[in-house]
C-alpha cells in the first residue's frame, strides 16, 4: 500500500511538473545578403504571457535533395530573437533548394518546438549607370530549375531603398520581365555624404518561395550634403528639421507649460485666499 501511494504521488507530483512547462511561438525567416551570407532569424513568443524568450538556445539544420546538414546554434538574445549567419555558397555546392529548420528541444520551463521554411535559392543583381544624364538602375533575378540549369524569375517586385540615419527610405520599385529584368529611372534630388555618395539598395521582400534577397551598389547619384548638421537643409530626411516642425513643436510646447505655469499661478492664489480669510486668534 505504501509502495502505491509513492508511486501516485511520483506521478502526481510529475504531471504538475509537466503541466508547469510553457508553451512557445517559434517564427522563421530567411534572409540573403549581397556579400554571399543569409541569415536565419528565429523569433520566440511564449504562448501564456505573450513575451519574448531570451536565453534559449536554437539548433538550425538544412536539407538539401533530402540529406540533412547541422548549421549550427545560436541562443536567443534580450528580445527572443536568434540568428544564424551562413554562407550561400557552401549550400551551392550542394544544390539550389533548401529546406530550413530551427529546432528548441525543450527544457524544465519551455516546451521543445521546431519549425521550418521552404527556399529556393535566387541571385540578385544591380548595375547603376548614368546614360544621357539619367541615373538609371538595372536589375536582374535569376534563379535554378530542377536540372541545375540558371532561369529568369519573371513577375517579381524589386524594391529600392537609400539608408537614412535609422532606417531605409523607399524610393522607387522594379517589376521583372519574362527576362527576368528590368530597368528604371533613379531620382536625382535625394540628399547623400559630402561629395554625393549614395548607396542604393535593391530588394526581393519576403517572397514566399525565395524569401528576402538584398543587394547594392554604391554611387555619387545623392544631392552633395555637408555633414555639419548647421549646414544640412532643412527636410525630414536629415537633423535639421523642416521650419514648420520646429514651430509646431514650439507652439504646442508653450501650450503644455502654458497650463503648468497656470496651475501653479492659481495654487499661489488659493494659498493666499486662504490666509487671507483665516479665523483672527486673540491671545489672552
Amino acid at each position: 500500500m505504501k509502495n502505491l501511494i509513492t508511486i501516485f504521488a511520483f506521478i502526481l507530483v510529475g504531471g504538475f511538473s509537466y503541466a508547469e512547462t510553457i508553451g512557445i511561438d517559434m517564427t522563421l525567416s530567411y534572409k540573403q545578403n549581397s556579400n554571399s551570407s543569409y541569415i536565419l532569424k528565429t523569433s520566440i513568443i511564449d504562448e501564456e504571457n505573450e513575451e519574448a524568450v531570451p536565453g534559449i538556445s536554437i539548433r538550425y539544420s538544412v536539407s538539401i535533395d533530402g540529406v540533412p546538414f547541422e548549421l549550427g546554434a545560436v541562443n536567443t538574445n534580450g528580445n527572443g530573437i536568434s540568428e544564424f549567419i551562413g554562407n550561400i555558397s557552401e549550400l551551392r555546392d550542394k544544390g539550389h533548394r533548401y529546406v530550413f529548420t530551427a529546432i528548441f528541444e525543450g527544457n524544465d520551463q519551455f516546451d521543445a518546438n521546431e519549425v521550418e521554411i521552404e527556399i529556393a535559392d535566387a541571385v540578385l543583381t544591380l548595375k547603376t549607370e548614368v546614360i544621357d544624364s539619367v541615373n538609371t538602375v538595372y536589375v536582374s533575378l535569376t534563379g535554378w530549375n530542377e536540372e541545375g540549369e540558371a532561369t529568369p524569375i519573371a513577375d517579381a517586385d524589386i524594391y529600392f531603398y537609400v539608408p537614412r540615419m535609422y532606417s531605409l527610405l523607399p524610393v522607387t520599385e522594379a517589376y521583372t520581365n519574362e527576362e527576368g529584368e528590368d530597368e528604371i529611372e533613379f531620382p536625382n534630388d535625394i540628399p547623400g555624404g559630402p561629395a554625393g555618395e549614395l548607396k542604393v539598395i535593391g530588394r526581393l521582400e519576403e517572397y514566399e518561395e525565395f524569401g528576402t534577397i538584398e543587394t547594392y551598389s554604391e554611387t555619387n547619384w545623392g544631392v552633395p550634403v555637408n555633414q555639419n548638421d548647421d549646414n544640412m537643409p532643412r527636410a525630414l530626411t536629415s537633423t535639421n528639421a523642416p521650419l514648420w516642425m520646429v514651430i509646431t513643436f514650439i507652439i504646442l510646447m508653450t501650450g503644455v507649460w502654458g497650463h503648468y505655469l497656470w496651475i501653479v499661478y492659481n495654487l499661489f492664489r488659493i494659498k493666499g485666499l486662504q490666509e487671507k480669510d483665516a479665523p483672527i486668534n486673540y491671545a489672552e
